[in-house]
């Protein structure tokens, strides 16, 4: 978010623009030939969107669609057969960003858009490259600071809504009324052959895995360490589990640190693969179990059962959305809550490794664990 003298700037500039902006704003499906979408957040976001994405391409299958995107949501949807051009877009704003703009513009204008959407974007860039684009129909966030912007502004904040119905309500203003809620992610045979290697390389492929990713965006919704060593160490000796750490480059340390701590040593990948090879391992997991996160959407969009770890984060907002998952929450008089520097992490502490193994066997009683798909 820019300081207040640059956003006042900024529509103070746009608003002078407007005035002699001839575009017709006015919607008509028949008109649609060209969609411009905006994805330029990270991989939770993103994921959440395929389901509107898919929407939209059942709306309009001969339309042709764009995604201006960001690093972390090309990865999500690259192959995505609903997408049939994507813009490259750096993911924040700062110095080089200003240099590499007149470029990004140029790019965007190669399509002549008659509409423009924002499914998941940093406020306020949304609102400019959605009017830059040239469309004359734009759907964004009402609550953004330059949503005079949009010719559709429609809220992003819906009390008790998930964020994937809200999303399907901006689709609801040009008509589209969508059922599907699960998120996409479409792995080549090329990826999934390479997660078979990776898998062999550890000696593991013919094993029972199960995927753990205990952290968060923030710390305070990362499961505590010890619970994470307990609960690999229980599944080893019962059950003949071998677990894949996940995460990323900044968890590395903290993955390896619980690594050492375990009596059966697990094959830690935070840090050392792509969203992409992330999402083909956890396809070949029995079960996941992880916290509101970005990977908790991953072994959704692959369809590997989930066990969801509540905290502070809402679960009717930011769930998962596919078809086999269990959610774990204690509801404390703290939370809902967005404390990132809380100082006890009750919530996530008051789910139990007993928690979590009661879940895995009301899985194994739905049938959805097997024996492993390694």
């Amino acid at each position: 978010m820019p300081n207040r003298f640059l956003l006042a700037l900024l529509k103070e500039g746009f608003s002078l623009a407007l005035q002699f902006d001839r575009r017709n704003s006015s919607y008509r499906a028949e008109n649609i030939k060209s969609i411009l979408l905006l994805n330029t957040t990270a991989i939770g976001d993103t994921l959440l969107c395929t389901p509107a994405i898919k929407a939209l391409r059942e709306a309009f299958p001969e339309v042709r669609i764009t995604s201006l995107i960001s690093p972390m949501a090309k990865e999500v949807l690259l192959n995505n057969p609903h997408i049939d051009r994507f813009v490259d877009y750096p993911g924040r704003v700062d110095l080089p960003f200003f240099f590499r703009l007149p470029w990004i513009l140029k790019d965007l204008r190669k399509d002549k858009f008659d509409l423009s959407i924002v499914l998941d974007s940093n406020d306020p860039e949304a609102g400019p490259f959605s009017y830059l684009s040239g469309a004359p129909v734009r759907v964004g966030w009402q609550e953004s600071g330059l949503s005079f912007l949009f010719t559709t502004p429609v809220k992003k904040r819906i009390e008790n809504l998930h964020v994937v119905d809200i999303k399907f309500k901006a689709l609801e203003t040009i008509g589209i009324k969508p059922v599907e809620r699960a998120p996409e992610i479409f792995l080549t045979e090329e990826e999934e052959l390479h997660a078979e290697k990776i898998l062999k390389s550890e000696g593991i492929f013919n094993s029972k895995i199960v995927g753990v990713h205990p952290f968060g965006a923030k710390r305070n919704r990362w499961w505590p360490e010890e619970y994470v060593v307990s609960l690999s160490d229980f599944l080893f000796e019962k059950h003949g589990f071998r677990t894949i750490l996940f995460g990323g480059s900044k968890e590395s340390p903290f993955a390896i640190r619980m690594a050492r701590r375990m009596k059966q040593k697990p094959f830690v990948v935070a840090g050392r693969i792509s969203i992409r090879e992330s999402a083909a391992l956890i396809k070949r997991c029995s079960f996941f179990v992880s916290p509101d996160s970005g990977p908790m959407h991953l072994a959704q969009a692959v369809g590997t059962p989930t066990i969801a770890l509540f905290g502070p984060a809402d679960p009717t907002i930011t769930g998962p959305t596919g078809r086999k998952y269990i959610i774990l929450k204690k509801e404390l008089s703290c939370s809902p809550c967005k404390d990132y520097e809380c100082p006890h992490f009750s919530c996530m502490k008051a789910i139990s490794v007993e928690d979590v193994i009661a879940a895995i066997e009301e899985m194994k009683i739905k049938g959805w664990i097997g024996e492993g798909r390694g």
